[in-house]
């Protein structure tokens, strides 16, 4: 379980100033058990209030989720990458390659460049895909995708 907590207030140095969002690791409770926090503090002249907000931990389910969604477009963004570099290299080396007797090598460079270019154009389409092949959403609250599992 995370804990978020928010607090307005002087500092304890007896300075006062304001933080956005300052966020560090945190340990509350004593004795054998240990549950990791995040502490989100800010403060400001105004009197001490304090705002504290659980955030469950994501399920088994939810991450194994989050891994499925995030891997798939990249595993198919992996392979049309390296086939458009392979396609493009091989056409370079047998046209330009040819022409301007350029070695394999710089051939292979210009594939690198024509893959990279279609990456760019390819990227929303692959993660489009892969949201139509129907795979389960993890269904993360805000909270939850900001924690730093």
């Amino acid at each position: 379980m995370y804990c978020v907590r928010h607090t307005l207030g002087k500092s304890l140095r007896g300075g006062s100033h304001f933080s956005h969002g300052t966020r560090r690791p945190h340990r509350h409770g004593g004795g054998g058990s240990r549950r990791d926090t995040t502490t989100t503090t800010t403060t400001s002249s105004t009197p001490i209030a304090e705002e504290v907000a659980v955030v469950e931990r994501p399920t088994k389910t939810q991450l194994w989720r989050v891994f499925w969604n995030t891997a798939v477009p990249m595993i198919g963004f992996g392979f049309t990458d390296q086939t458009v570099m392979i396609q493009a290299g091989n056409a370079i080396d047998c046209t330009l390659g040819v022409t301007f007797a350029l070695s394999t090598l710089t051939a292979a460079a210009f594939g690198q460049i024509v893959s990279d270019a279609s990456g760019v154009v390819l990227g929303g389409t692959l993660e489009r895909l892969a949201q139509a092949a129907g795979l389960p959403s993890a269904n993360l609250t805000t909270a939850q995708g900001m924690l730093p599992i």
